[in-house]
């Protein structure tokens, strides 16, 4: 399995005594590589335990408490999950060569949901700052233009023409990223993820026996 992969990758780092070693930063490499095609080819929903709490009774049933029960490692889940939905649907829209600006809109709900749970993370202190929202801003910035602007444009909340909704949402996805193609989408959403992963290894128990296998091989 590729994450368990990973996970013995980060335990041979972790016990290095010094972690700016020549071997160590081989391994950190080695890490980013391996999570990098974990994370790629993730591309199956599992509904896991956390999924479900956070995305079908947090979110759709609006319960507030629920949210505030999750475990990090539930979350976690959900992060992995969100992507692996988020990825399905924008290669869709690619290999059906889709326009940019409709992909963009159309792959909001599950890029959407991806933010929300890490925010969480970082309301549950599994997760600090990111050099990802060093480049991009907050995170919690880019789930809000997320959902007032790509959300509605998906629902056709705006009464917009087809052309007039993929030019508000290119605008949107620009001013949030500086770029222009889904591909380019892709790529950013997969770093963030990446970089999630590889921070709250520190916090989140990867041994608990109520956590599935988050990725496929």
């Amino acid at each position: 399995n590729r994450m368990l992969q990973v996970r013995e990758l980060q335990a041979q780092v972790a016990a290095l005594p010094d972690q700016n070693s020549e071997e160590a930063q081989n391994l950190k490499a080695e890490v980013e590589r391996q999570l990098s095609n974990a994370l790629f080819f993730a591309s199956e929903a599992y509904h896991s335990k956390g999924t479900i709490l956070h995305v079908v009774e947090g979110i759709q049933g609006k319960n507030q408490e629920v949210l505030a029960a999750l475990t990090p490692n539930q979350i976690l889940d959900s992060v992995n999950e969100q992507l692996g939905d988020f990825l399905k649907d924008i290669r869709h829209y690619t290999a059906e060569e889709v326009d940019d600006g409709t992909t963009f809109y159309r792959a909001s709900k599950y890029m959407h949901r991806l933010f929300d749970a890490v925010n969480l993370l970082k309301e549950k202190g599994a997760i600090g700052d990111l050099d990802f929202e060093s480049q991009y801003g907050s995170t919690k910035d880019l789930y809000e233009a997320i959902g007032e602007v790509l959300l509605p444009a998906r629902k056709g909340k705006f009464g917009l023409s087809p052309e007039e909704t993929m030019e508000l949402a290119r605008d949107t996805v620009w001013n949030m990223y500086q770029i222009i193609t889904a591909e380019e989408l892709e790529d950013i959403v997969l770093s963030l993820v990446k970089e999630v992963n590889i921070v709250a290894r520190d916090v989140i128990n990867f041994d608990d026996a109520d956590v599935p296998e988050l990725l496929p091989e």
